[in-house]
């Protein structure tokens, strides 16, 4: 099998489906690019027909199994010894039987990707909503702990701008931000999404997501986001601002049969 470095042909192959592959098109931006690894499936022209995503977070590795082709179950039959022995993926319902074979699953949820389609504002400028920054760092991480335990965070996120905070005293009580952003690529990813439980029901978190998009559409093309398709109120938020459902994935924990897990 190969690995490809050449982001060119990455986002060539990414943009027959860019909202399937939001992550990974973002993921080419220099500030993620280190962190991956690109196995591919290339024609005879060298051009690619499919791709996995092994992000090598420094905390955890996330696999993201999203094809296109019939030819996908093959790639991903030569990922598998390639992969480590515990990870969590991203991938479509018809490739569950592949990671199966060698591994156990700890299933996570469903979700929906969804595009934003035609923006809605949803805040207005007497809002107290604030830009958030690397000096804000511990009061995001107590609000995350409270609110949303389980949260992907990457602190270094903060420091790009794009997170966005409404305050009661010093204590944030509703945060949006980004998991991808990417300038270069004109792309951005919404999450860690969350409002303290104190604050909920009072239209906290549709003001703050609001105001990020505000931010972004200067700067991407393409905003997208992950919700998990049971969670309604979330997905209703996601609607007034004008998001669509755009495809169904599923999430999962990998952990190699044999090897016990964490």
């Amino acid at each position: 099998m190969k690995f490809s470095e050449d982001k060119n042909k990455l986002y060539i192959h990414f943009l027959k489906s860019p909202v399937l592959f939001s992550y990974l098109i973002g993921d080419l931006d220099d500030f993620y690019f280190p962190l991956c690894k690109w196995p591919v499936l290339e024609n005879e022209d060298g051009n690619i027909d499919d791709a996995i995503l092994i992000f090598n977070n420094p905390r955890f590795v996330c696999v993201q199994a999203l094809g296109l082709t019939s030819d996908f179950p093959k790639l991903l039959q030569d990922t598998i010894q390639h992969l480590p022995d515990s990870f969590y993926c991203h991938y479509l319902t018809e490739y569950k039987d592949i990671f199966l074979e060698q591994y156990e699953e700890k299933p996570l949820s469903s979700h929906w990707k969804m595009k934003l389609e035609s923006y809605k504002k949803s805040h207005s400028e007497t809002d107290d909503v604030k830009r958030l920054s690397m000096s804000d760092y511990d009061a995001v991480f107590d609000l995350y702990e409270t609110a949303y335990p389980d949260r992907y965070f990457d602190e270094r996120l903060l420091a790009t701008g794009k997170f966005f905070g409404i305050f009661d005293g010093d204590k944030i009580i509703a945060i949006a931000g980004v998991h991808v952003y990417s300038k270069q690529y004109k792309i951005a990813v919404l999450g860690s999404i969350t409002t303290h439980p104190d604050y909920r029901g009072k239209g906290l978190a549709t003001k703050v997501s609001s105001r990020i998009i505000e931010d972004l559409k200067n700067y991407v093309e393409l905003i997208t986001l992950n919700v998990q398709d049971d969670n309604l109120p979330a997905i209703r938020c996601y609607e007034k601002l004008g998001f669509v459902k755009h495809c169904e994935y599923e999430e999962a924990h990998f952990t190699r049969r044999g090897i016990k897990s964490d």
